[in-house]
């Protein structure tokens, strides 16, 4: 089942410690940017900006037109909340999708999150991605717990204008989502 659509419970996450680390590359600014293909997710890049097309604050009907590949399957029976738009490819419903976006009152982005292996940052950490090469890549990541669990079950990069967050699965090994958020680490569900 997918994370994104959870819709019970009323937490939200509480990162352990707030050191500040910066949400972009660590890699050379003379690095060539990577082409992003707007049908293809595989060359998306996650930034503190947004994930490929989607760019925070922009308007979620352009993200949804940029996002070729996808179309929306949102469904009020499967997730009230007006605000949540999901993406996915066609024949995918609010339980598979992988990609959700989170809009303010305005119809502006102010959450990505996905669930799919294809995007990526800039190091290379993306779902599927360990735990053990996020901490190598974001060594100041902050650590933090998203859902019912005690057990710390996200890792947060703080960037300006949006904060990554990767969240483990069940294990705490392997990265199953991540979120890029306006100014804070994703919330505990999207949908209620």
């Amino acid at each position: 089942m997918l994370t994104l659509g959870a819709c019970a419970g009323s937490g939200t996450p509480t990162p352990s410690t707030t050191p500040h680390a910066e949400a972009s590359s660590t890699s050379p600014s003379a690095t060539p940017t990577p082409v992003q293909d707007p049908a293809d997710p595989t060359t998306w890049i996650v930034s503190a900006d947004g994930v490929g097309p989607a760019r925070l604050g922009q308007s979620v009907a352009g993200a949804v037109a940029a996002m070729s590949s996808y179309v929306d399957v949102s469904d009020p029976a499967g997730c009230p909340n007006p605000r949540v738009t999901f993406l996915g490819p066609a024949g995918s419903t609010v339980a598979n999708a992988p990609l959700l976006l989170i809009a303010d009152e305005q119809g502006s982005l102010v959450g990505i999150a996905f669930t799919e292996s294809g995007p990526r940052t800039v190091d290379g950490i993306g779902v599927g991605s360990t735990a053990a090469a996020v901490a190598q890549a974001y060594p100041h990541a902050v650590p933090g717990t998203r859902g019912p669990s005690s057990v710390p079950n996200l890792v947060t990069v703080q960037g300006i204008p949006g904060w990554i967050s990767f969240e483990l699965d069940g294990g705490g090994t392997t990265i199953d989502q991540v979120s890029v958020t306006s100014g804070g680490p994703p919330p505990y569900e999207y949908c209620g």
